[in-house]
């Protein structure tokens, strides 16, 4: 999806699968676009984003795996979840994943950058809770409860609460009970939870949190709207 919204290709035109045009027909976004909450890895810049964000904060409690030499704090840049240590976890590069999904999400139409997001007026707020080798469910579940307006002990408030919360993160388990009550309460506050169902080409109810009441699980679509072979 080119950056004015036109359809470039077959690997963009997946999108036509979730009626991204109808959507936009309706509203691009504006002054009453929503703040969307992305739980992380947190943000970086760039220009297709740049101007979308709104602060956020890093809920990543262990500082070693943050990188940043803190632990939470308002800083919710991505500092890189690579390890190089097969002890700890895979081998791996930097994701940037925070950035890809809010790209997703919230890229900038018509700037002739990049990609145009589904919802390209919305106000980004990343929420870190993914570093190195992962996330903890308790720093998932205090990024839920800050990001939709509800109160951390030990934290500062959140300014600009989140109407949609996404989580596009998880792993297979049960939907443990402290993330679920985080949940419960960002849905009474008013906030929409969407999570992803995961990638294993299998039944979402054995994946959290896709497996959590009270959210949208959302699966990944092939260029024809139907789900793709890989997706929960």
């Amino acid at each position: 999806m080119s950056s004015n919204g036109n359809l470039g290709g077959f690997e963009a035109s997946d999108l036509l699968g979730v009626n991204a045009r109808y959507a936009w027909a309706r509203t691009v976004g504006g002054a009453d676009a929503p703040t969307i909450a992305v739980l992380d890895t947190g943000s970086t810049s760039h220009p297709d984003l740049d101007g979308r964000w709104v602060p956020g904060y890093d809920m990543v409690a262990n500082a070693a795996k943050a990188r940043d030499g803190n632990p939470r704090d308002d800083n919710a840049t991505d500092q890189g979840d690579w390890n190089d240590d097969p002890g700890l976890c895979g081998v791996r590069d930097s994701s940037w994943h925070g950035t890809h999904v809010a790209g997703t999400i919230g890229a900038t139409r018509n700037n002739s950058v990049g990609i145009a997001g589904l919802v390209g007026g919305a106000k980004i707020q990343p929420v870190r809770v993914l570093a190195q080798c992962g996330g903890d469910g308790t720093d998932v579940a205090d990024g839920i409860t800050w990001a939709s307006g509800g109160l951390v002990p030990g934290l500062p408030a959140n300014p600009t609460p989140a109407g949609v919360i996404n989580l596009s993160l998880g792993g297979q388990g049960r939907c443990v009970g402290y993330v679920q009550s985080a949940i419960d309460g960002a849905v009474a506050r008013g906030s929409v939870v969407v999570v992803a169902a995961g990638n294993s080409n299998t039944n979402a109810s054995g994946f959290f949190p896709a497996n959590c009441a009270n959210v949208v699980t959302v699966a990944a679509l092939d260029p024809y709207g139907w789900r793709a072979g890989y997706s929960n």
